[in-house]
């Protein structure tokens, strides 16, 4: 099965699709915002008010949740998910000294 096609680079996207995208809940998403680990752009101050989310970080957050379902810890995983959403043509990210990940294809 293949993941959803994220939207073009300057859309953004609302909360429930971001979740459908990544595939976690949106406790997950919002946890992972308020810890600094995703960064939405936010429509008001303070809790309930919608967020909306570029679609770059919508792919960081994809990339991320298969990263911690594959084991990684969810700094180490944003971390990565980041660099290689930032740097798509940046196959190697260093995990810790001497211990590389190599992801392949497109972060999109």
């Amino acid at each position: 099965m293949t993941a959803p096609a994220l939207p073009a680079p300057r859309e953004e996207l609302a909360s429930p699709e971001v979740c459908g995208l990544a595939g976690v809940t949106y406790r997950q998403l919002n946890y992972w915002a308020a810890r600094g680990y995703l960064r939405p752009v936010r429509t008001g101050h303070g809790s309930g008010h919608p967020m909306l989310w570029p679609a770059d970080e919508a792919a960081v957050a994809r990339l991320m949740a298969r990263l911690v379902a594959a084991g990684l810890v969810v700094d180490v995983a944003a971390r990565v998910a980041r660099e290689h959403v930032t740097s798509p043509d940046r196959a190697a990210h260093e995990l810790a000294d001497g211990l590389e990940l190599l992801l392949s294809g497109s972060p999109a």
